[in-house]
């Protein structure tokens, strides 16, 4: 699930997990890109879904990991 609006996206963190990180890294720049498409300013946080913890985060330039 993503909001735009709100610069997050939310996912499982197992299977974020399971992403090698050239993959979570691809996925959090593509989140980034269709918000920016949508009128976002291309920033995109990565919350596990259940506990809202901090994933990743994409300032729309790097990639970082927590």
């Amino acid at each position: 699930r993503r909001s735009c609006y709100s610069m997050e996206a939310f996912g499982l963190g197992s299977r974020w997990s399971d992403l090698s990180d050239a993959d979570q890294q691809i996925t959090a720049h593509a989140l980034g890109t269709y918000c920016a498409g949508q009128g976002g300013t291309g920033q995109m946080t990565i919350l596990e879904s259940e506990t809202r913890r901090k994933l990743a985060h994409w300032d729309g330039k790097e990639f970082e990991r927590f």
